[in-house]
């Protein structure tokens, strides 16, 4: 399970982190109703990208690690960004900041959570 889940956050990860690092302001239009978005929140935007290219690569090398020791790291920053991930972006739709293809971000999160639980459930060796 930690396998899938891995290949999963990876192209999550990946995909989004292209779009937010070459064309920031086309993905954050999914997610905002904002006509004009400032150059500095298209920076972030950027960095953000660049993060998540980062979460990609690590769940890439992460996916057929065998140590346990790892697999217990990287499931619980993975559990606690998803939990934490799942909860922001809930609460961005909810009030109003986000549009509703902000619920996508719910979903994934929700996913990559569940998944890592799945998978420490399966291998006792990751508790």
């Amino acid at each position: 399970m930690y396998k899938y889940t891995s290949i999963f956050g990876t192209i999550a990860a990946i995909s989004y982190g292209i779009g937010y690092t070459i064309a920031p302001a086309v993905v954050a239009s999914f997610y905002v109703d904002e006509p004009n978005i400032s150059v500095h929140v298209l920076a972030m935007c950027r960095y953000f990208g660049l993060t998540l290219l980062f979460v990609g690569v690590v769940l890439w090398g992460f996916r057929n690690s065998s140590d346990s020791q790892v697999k217990a790291v990287v499931g619980n920053a993975t559990i606690v960004v998803g939990v934490v991930g799942l909860l922001t972006s809930a609460a961005l739709v909810l009030n109003g900041t986000l549009k509703p293809f902000g619920w996508s971000a719910v979903a994934l999160y929700l996913v990559l959570t569940v998944g890592m639980l799945m998978a420490k459930k399966e291998d006792p060796l990751t508790h």
